[in-house]
């Protein structure tokens, strides 16, 4: 009989059912974590020490219920990424025994191959996650106090989560200066009911409708092709919410529930390749399938990227559909992408008409007509026009009035798209980073998408003065590489954290001013605003030297300095 510790109960009983000689028992997630009310990251010289505080209800229930156990018959099955290696870490750490195992799925075939590849702690990752807890550590205990120095309200800092809150901010400093436009254009309508517009217009120009009606349609046809897309990444799955109707984290839910239940690979991954075996799976499914047959490729497509994750997929093809309540829509979608994927591209007629008076383009048009529609017959997501009739007529012309809008406002999907593109985070992050944000009260919800409240502007504002690196994606991503590194054995741990050490302790309380430079005080408007050596009641507060006003909320402070630029 042996043993297999993994982090989750439902994995472990999904586990559980599929052997009779292997017991299957789960830790519950992170059971060693960073102290709450200090900040755990020492330093001597050059050296970095973590203090994790465990849990003792776990360590005393990790050595009891493996006390009977050889090392040879005891494996640590955690998440195979950076988390789930910190995870097995520190179960060995207290256990003093055991052999790592790795499965992106959960099946009895791959948990067997994973047994029998058993192996040791991944210490490079293990590093990667100290210096990321470390570095996490290091700015939100280190910065968050001086801000609430500052503001007298709970506000904080992040790595990530700084840098996505100053996207929000920049869209609403747009939109702050952005104004509308009335702007101008000419709109056909042709007899199929097609409509080709002009080029926007300063002011209406009437002759051009009477050019138009005595103008030509022009048919111009090209025939294109578009590839299937790739499987799902961790990003792409999420940028999906608005058709599946569910938000980013319901979303991750739903896919650690169908992980959990060894009906996906694992998915959180940025990787989209997937093995030679799956794409054989699939494919001969697909050959077999009287439908999908008819759209199949000639040949197997294989999708490679770097590292041993795969794409999101399912783990059996053959199940085309789940029971499980929210996570049934998303399993379709995943059945639906990981099998397009392996189709023949659409084939189509992309269709152009153009408005002409003689030489003078006045209005185009562009529509599509499908002649195979390869994977969109099973992935009916592929972004087309309607057809246009190559026989239809000039039927009527108008000159439209309309106005210029501003750019649309972030949704969760449309930031963690940036996100991904931009390398800031990596998919275990995406989700908790707006979780980190509601938290403080930074985000600004309408419908589906995203802005940020007052005290997210302030927050901004600070770190604008005091430590500007950690708005730039850039800064952002260039730290995510290096933990990357780490993890792949090229880098230091210590080095890392040292350097972020360094940086931050240029930093104290009485930097503050810097920001309070040149803000008016809102009850007398001098500019002797500072921050009181003892706190009122209880919280530091701003404080006018002249008047001796006290301002124990964000408002009145915010709109001055709003008006201040």
């Amino acid at each position: 009989m042996s043993l297999l510790l993994v982090e989750s109960p439902k994995k472990a009983r999904t586990i559980g059912g599929m052997f009779e000689d292997l017991t299957v028992h789960a830790t519950r997630g992170h059971f060693a974590n960073l102290p709450k009310k200090r900040l755990g990251v020492t330093r001597s010289g050059q050296n970095v020490n973590l203090e994790f505080v465990v849990n003792p209800k776990v360590r005393s229930w990790l050595k009891w219920v493996t006390k009977n156990y050889s090392s040879d018959n005891v494996y640590i099955g955690t998440d195979p990424d950076r988390e789930g290696e910190a995870i097995a870490y520190h179960i060995y750490d207290i256990i003093g025994k055991g052999q790592r195992v790795r499965f992106h799925e959960i099946t009895k075939s791959a948990i067997e191959q994973a047994i029998s590849e058993a192996g040791t702690i991944d210490t490079p990752l293990v590093e990667a996650y100290f210096a990321r807890r470390a570095i996490d550590r290091l700015i939100g205990y280190r910065l968050s106090p001086l801000l609430r120095y500052s503001y007298g309200e709970n506000m904080a800092v992040g790595r990530v989560q700084s840098c996505v809150l100053y996207w929000l901010i920049e869209h609403e400093r747009y939109l702050r200066h952005f104004v509308k436009k009335q702007m101008y254009r000419l709109v056909v309508q042709l007899s199929d009911g097609t409509i080709a517009k002009g080029a926007p217009l300063d002011e209406p120009d009437e002759s051009l409708i009477e050019k138009a009606t005595g103008g030509k349609a022009v048919f111009v046809h090209t025939e294109v092709s578009r590839n299937a897309p790739p499987p799902f990444t961790t990003a792409s799955m999420l940028r999906m919410a608005h058709i599946l109707r569910q938000s980013p984290p319901a979303i991750m839910s739903a896919a650690q529930s169908l992980f959990e239940s060894g009906l996906i690979t694992y998915h959180r991954t940025s990787s989209i390749r997937l093995s030679k075996a799956a794409v054989f799976s699939m494919f001969e499914y697909i050959k077999q399938d009287a439908i999908l047959s008819q759209v199949a490729n000639s040949k197997p497509k294989f999708w490679n990227s770097k590292g041993a994750h795969e794409a999101i997929r399912p783990v059996d093809v053959k199940h085309k559909s789940v029971q499980y309540g929210a996570s049934a829509k998303l399993y379709d979608l995943i059945w639906r992408r990981s099998i397009a994927s392996l189709c023949r591209p659409i084939r189509l007629e992309e269709q152009t008409v153009t408005i002409v008076h003689g030489d003078l383009v006045l209005a185009i048009a562009v529509g599509h007509k499908v002649l195979d529609p390869g994977w969109a017959a099973v992935y009916p997501y592929a972004k087309l026009q309607k057809p246009i009739d190559p026989d239809a007529k000039i039927s009527s012309a108008n000159i439209e009035s309309f106005y210029t809008e501003p750019k649309a406002p972030y949704t969760e999907s449309s930031a963690i798209a940036r996100m991904e593109k931009l390398g800031v985070g990596r998919p275990s992050t995406y989700t908790y980073i707006f979780k980190a944000l509601s938290r403080h009260e930074y985000l600004a919800r309408a419908r589906r998408s995203i802005g940020a409240t007052k005290r997210a502007e302030l927050t901004i504002m600070w770190l604008e003065s005091m430590f500007p690196n950690l708005l730039s994606h850039k800064y952002t991503a260039q730290m995510e590489e290096s933990l990357d590194a780490i993890a792949e054995g090229d880098g230091d741990w210590q080095s890392l954290v040292t350097a972020t050490m360094d940086d931050i302790s240029k930093l104290n309380k009485d930097d503050y001013n810097v920001y309070m430079e040149g803000v008016a005080c809102p009850n007398c408007g001098c500019f002797d605003l500072s921050r009181p050596e003892v706190a009122h009641k209880g919280d530091p507060f701003i404080v006018c030297d002249s008047c001796e006003e006290w301002f124990p909320t964000l408002e009145n402070f915010y709109m001055e300095r709003s008006a201040n630029g």
